[in-house]
Order: structure tokens, then C-alpha cells, then sequence
């Protein structure tokens, strides 16, 4: 019998992604009165889990389709992506000149709030037109057709315990861990920010990849999911800080141009810079603290024995069946290569720099210890 002839695997696709497109419509009003940032963050987290929920059940819904699907939700996903990014800047800018930042700086982080606030409206239409378009597109109605269509064969029979659910859980969620696993040396330098961003991408698609088969483990999974969030927390912050730094530039320089423009020479452009400089080096003195607290996450986790809990995590209560220990075999030597250049077994207490990320060279989830451990404290 073929994996995807399992009824308990189907439903688990019907549910969770029907799950995913009810979560992602209900917040279209609330995105159209745009009174509530937190309607557009909902809908963006909700097309994120569909998306993944697509990717990891293409063999259950049909590649094809799926294809197809995934290439239509992806710039809604983009837009109110844009969309987010602004309302969180426009918070931070309001909460600096709320607290207590430098009083001569208080006129350039104006300047910033007021750019940011007339960007964010002219997203606002971009992200209602690009809603339009999917609703118009029926594609999230094709999701649900065919996730009834799913439900209706089985009648919506279940049986606990499928070996094929957690055959399916274990080579998604390992495949997806060693995508995050393969990223860790960039934990050695502080400045390689495309592969931190990389690093934040797979740490997202590992926790998404998790939270859908978070029922059917019950509670085995909440402690892992909890650290994963931790990272992809830590690496979100890195990202926003860099994301800061480069537009804050490219403001300044547009600032500088409509100055010149209107007055002839600099103007009031000193007095704005200040603002301007006041926040690239907060963002700067932000992303070094985030940094080392991520190093220092990463080598408790690694210390503590972490990364094997997590293929404990994922076995099947009952063992693996011939096939998921087949899936589940060491990966490839490219993907258990030495860690980080100088790094072998635990640092020294307080040491920073390159965390400790599996010094023996082994894969961290194979084979996996008898003991178990709690994750590291967050």
C-alpha cells in the first residue's frame, strides 16, 4: 500500500490545511479596516503555514497541483509581507520617541516615523488588490474542495497511531532539521548576514514543518517546539536589525536629496542625520547583543545534548518501522562535515564566538541517545 492510500495521513492534510485557509480568511476584514496591525501578521503567518502544509503534503494533494497552488499564494505571502515589515518598524520608531532616546535625535526619528507611515499606506492597496486577485483566483477554494474531497473518502474515520503519519513527520522534519543543521557555522561570524538570513528561513520552515504534526505526538513535541521558536525569534531580530540598517541608509540619502532639491543646500538635513544616526546604531548595538545571545542559545542546546532529543522526539511511540529507520539513516558526509573551523567538543564556560555545534562530526539525530533531556531554558 502506498503511503498516500493512509487515511490517517490524508485527514491530517485535510485538516491542517483547511485549518490554514479559514485562518487566513478570517482576517481579511480586519486587514481592509486596517485599525489592527495584527490582522495582517495572522494572515501572513497563516499563508506561511499553508504554504508549508502544501510543500510537505504535495505527494497527498498531487505535485502538480500543488505546484500551481503555491506559486499563487506567493505574492500575497510577499505583499503582506512588505506590509508587516512597515507596521513593525512604524512601532519601534512611535515606542523610541515614547521612551527615552537622545533629545537630538528626536527630529530625525520624526522624520523616519513620517517616511515609514506614508510607505505602509501606500502598501495598504498593494495588499487588498493582491488579496483581490487570490480570492478572484479560487485557489484557496480549490484548497478546501479538495481537502473535502479528502475528508469525504475516509468519512472522517481516524485511527491513532499511524505508522505512515509518523513515517511522513520523521523524513519531513528531519530533512528540514538538517537543512537548518547545514547553516551552522555561519554562528562564527557575526557578519555573514546572507546566510543568517538563510539560517532564519530554514529555522521557520523546521518549526512550521513541526507544528503539523504537533497532534499527533501530543506533548513530545511542545519542548522542541518551544526552542525552535526561541531560534527563529532570535534569528527574526537579526534579520529586522538588517533590514533597519539598509533602509535607514537609502532614507537618509533620499533625505538628502529632496533637501537639495527644495532648498538649494543641506537645510535642516544635520539635524535630521542625527536622528537617523541615533537608530542605525541602536539597530547595530541590537543585532550584536542578539548575536551573542543566539551563539550562547545554540551552544547550551548543543552542550545539553538538544539536537539528539529532537530525533528522539519525532521516533514513533511504538519504534520505527523498517521503512522510517530507512529514512531516518545517518545523512550524507556533506551534511555532517566538521563543524565550525577551531571548534571541537564544549567551549569554555563564558567563552564567545563560534559556538560548540557537534564537535564529534556526527550527525546530531543519528543515532539518538537513551537518555532524555530537557531543552535548555530559554
Amino acid at each position: 500500500m502506498k503511503r498516500t492510500d493512509d487515511r490517517n495521513l490524508r485527514g491530517l492534510a485535510a485538516r491542517y490545511t483547511r485549518r490554514q485557509v479559514r485562518q487566513l480568511t478570517e482576517q481579511i476584514e480586519g486587514i481592509r479596516a486596517a485599525e489592527d496591525i495584527e490582522f495582517v501578521h495572522r494572515a501572513r503567518v497563516a499563508l506561511r503555514r499553508l504554504r508549508t502544509a502544501l510543500a510537505v503534503f504535495a505527494e497527498v494533494f498531487g505535485a502538480d497541483r500543488v505546484k500551481a497552488w503555491r506559486k499563487a499564494l506567493r505574492g500575497t505571502a510577499r505583499d503582506l509581507g512588505d506590509a508587516r515589515d512597515k507596521d513593525v518598524q512604524i512601532e519601534y520608531a512611535r515606542a523610541m520617541l515614547a521612551g527615552n532616546c537622545d533629545p537630538a535625535a528626536v527630529l530625525g526619528i520624526a522624520r523616519v516615523l513620517v517616511r515609514w507611515e506614508k510607505k505602509r499606506e501606500s502598501l495598504q492597496p498593494v495588499v487588498l488588490r493582491s488579496l483581490r486577485r487570490l480570492l478572484s483566483s479560487r485557489v484557496l477554494h480549490e484548497i478546501l474542495d479538495a481537502c473535502q474531497k479528502l475528508r469525504a473518502k475516509d468519512q472522517g474515520k481516524r485511527a491513532p497511531g499511524s505508522p505512515a503519519v509518523y513515517a511522513h513527520a520523521r523524513e519531513n522534519i528531519l530533512a528540514r532539521f538538517q537543512e537548518l543543521w547545514s547553516h551552522r557555522e555561519c554562528l562564527a561570524d557575526p557578519s555573514d548576514f546572507q546566510r543568517h538570513h538563510a539560517m532564519r528561513i530554514a529555522a521557520k520552515r523546521l518549526r512550521y514543518t513541526m507544528e503539523i504534526y504537533r497532534a499527533e505526538y501530543g506533548s513530545r513535541l511542545e519542548g522542541v517546539l518551544d526552542v525552535m521558536k526561541q531560534i527563529q525569534a532570535y534569528l527574526g531580530d537579526l534579520h529586522d536589525c538588517d533590514v533597519w540598517t539598509v533602509e535607514l541608509g537609502k532614507a537618509l540619502d533620499k533625505e538628502a536629496k529632496r533637501l537639495a532639491a527644495r532648498y538649494g543646500h543641506p537645510g535642516p538635513l544635520p539635524r535630521l542625520e542625527a536622528g537617523f544616526r541615533y537608530l542605525q546604531e541602536e539597530r547595530s548595538t541590537r543585532r550584536r547583543q542578539v548575536f551573542d545571545a543566539l551563539v550562547r542559545y545554540w551552544r547550551g542546546l548543543t552542550e545539553a545534548g538538544f539536537w539528539d532529543e529532537l530525533g528522539e522526539a519525532v521516533q514513533p511511540p511504538f519504534g520505527p518501522e523498517p521503512e522510517v529507520a530507512a529514512s531516518a539513516a545517518s545523512p550524507t558526509a556533506d551534511q555532517t562535515a566538521s563543524p565550525v573551523s577551531g571548534v571541537a567538543g564544549s567551549p569554555p564556560a563564558g567563552a564567545t564566538g563560534s559556538p560548540a555545534v557537534g564537535g564529534d562530526g556526527r550527525s546530531p539525530t543519528s543515532p539518538a541517545r537513551k537518555e532524555t533531556r530537557k531543552p535548555p531554558a530559554g
